[in-house]
């Protein structure tokens, strides 16, 4: 995905509240980012900034995926699949994640 100012909003709403960005880590949401910015877009080059940064402070939680391409898309996408096959979060002992 490419990392333009249009899209930025998603990942500020998510990285922008710590207190609520640390619930739902503490319930095990994994956040996997993967995009470029144009090299002349700032606001884009800014927001991988943002990415790395919170990829660095919690490693545990935050995957930013460089140098994406069409092999990692294909790979991501079989992960999705698997992933989506998977049963309910409440179904395997998590309980209810929205609380």
């Amino acid at each position: 995905m490419r990392a333009a100012p249009r899209r930025t909003s998603a990942p500020d709403l998510i990285l922008g509240n710590e207190h609520e960005l640390q619930r739902l880590f503490d319930h095990g949401v994994q956040i996997v980012y993967s995009g470029k910015a144009h090299p002349r877009d700032l606001a884009g080059k800014a927001l991988v900034g943002k990415l790395l940064e919170a990829a660095r402070r919690d490693a545990r939680h935050v995957v930013f995926l460089e140098n994406y391409d069409m092999r990692i898309g294909a790979l991501d996408d079989a992960r999705r699949r698997h992933l989506a096959q998977q049963p309910a979060p409440a179904a395997r002992g998590l309980g209810d994640v929205r609380a």
